[in-house]
């Protein structure tokens, strides 16, 4: 039932009109957005998976110094200030080989919904 919930999951993002603070996504593609969309690249392909999920475990702390009266706002510097440490590759690799299956039944799910439409 692993495919049941990624599509419920990609049906609810998509349905979103409105992107929160503290939504944090991850394309395959080259994207632009307004400037509340903050795009962070990973040194190397092998980081990517780790790099989202850190920064999905980290949001808040990460936003905390946001600042804005409405909506918090996030720009580069507070980005730029945060550290993300990086595992040595062998626990990358040891990583990468557990969650990139998830990543690619994701992608491959994603791509069957965009054809059905």
């Amino acid at each position: 039932m692993l495919t049941y919930s990624i599509e419920r999951e990609i049906k609810r993002i998509n349905r979103l009109k409105v992107a929160s603070v503290k939504q944090v996504s991850y394309t395959e593609i080259a994207v632009c957005g307004n400037q509340s969309i903050i795009g962070v690249i990973a040194p190397s392909s092998k980081y990517e998976e780790f790099i989202h999920l850190k920064i999905v475990d980290e949001i808040e702390n990460i936003i905390s110094p946001a600042c804005g009266s409405a909506q918090q706002h996030i720009n580069k510097d507070i980005l730029n200030k945060y550290v993300i440490t990086i595992p040595d590759d062998n626990i990358i690799l040891k990583f990468k080989e557990v969650v990139s299956p998830y990543y690619q039944a994701i992608s491959d799910t994603y791509s069957v919904l965009n054809f059905c439409q």
